[in-house]
């Protein structure tokens, strides 16, 4: 029987849900979870995740300066979660855990998620993408707004 796994994320926190792929009519989808996940590095402040003075680096005319980072540490955490996402969901695959995936996320971490999908292609899934922040919904609320049979129909 083919298999949906649901994960509803964002950057600190997912839960991956499953659910049986043909939901009729008469039925009530039925979710059930797989996993939970957690990244509290992505919500710590910027000054806990970066180091307390900026790198330094000495240029070859005996000069030297600071060097100051360019990049946003909530968005390299963001990064390093949706990349730990991505290996459960490939292991899912190449375990045959799951046939299709639906992935729930506001659309800045979606396209984190997106851009290790395409990295390394989920082969053989059928993908459809919500971009939205549903990762505070209840379960049954959760039920309601993706509207499974949908997605889903026998």
């Amino acid at each position: 029987m083919d298999k949906t796994w649901i994960l509803v994320a964002n950057a600190s926190m997912a839960t991956l849900y499953e659910c049986p792929a043909a939901v009729s009519a008469h039925s009530k989808p039925a979710l059930a979870v797989v996993k939970e996940f957690y990244h509290p590095d992505s919500r710590k402040k910027d000054h806990d995740l970066v180091s307390d003075r900026e790198g330094a680096y000495f240029s070859g005319t005996g000069g030297h300066g600071n060097f100051v980072e360019n990049s946003d540490p909530h968005q390299y955490e963001a990064t390093v979660f949706a990349r730990e996402l991505y290996k459960h969901l490939e292991h899912g695959r190449v375990t045959n855990q799951y046939q299709s995936l639906i992935l729930v996320a506001g659309p800045p971490f979606l396209g984190l998620l997106r851009q290790c999908i395409d990295e390394r292609p989920l082969k053989n899934v059928a993908l459809h993408e919500v971009p939205k922040e549903y990762v505070d919904k209840k379960l049954h609320e959760l039920i309601e707004l993706l509207d499974l049979k949908k997605l889903h129909p026998r």
